[in-house]
């Protein structure tokens, strides 16, 4: 998952990755 141009939507993956950690917490 080599994707330079997507740099920029990995904090948003996180946050959402995250977030569904929480929910299923």
């Amino acid at each position: 998952m080599h994707t330079t141009g997507h740099i920029n939507d990995w904090p948003s993956i996180f946050l959402i990755f995250t977030f569904l950690k929480g929910i299923h917490s």
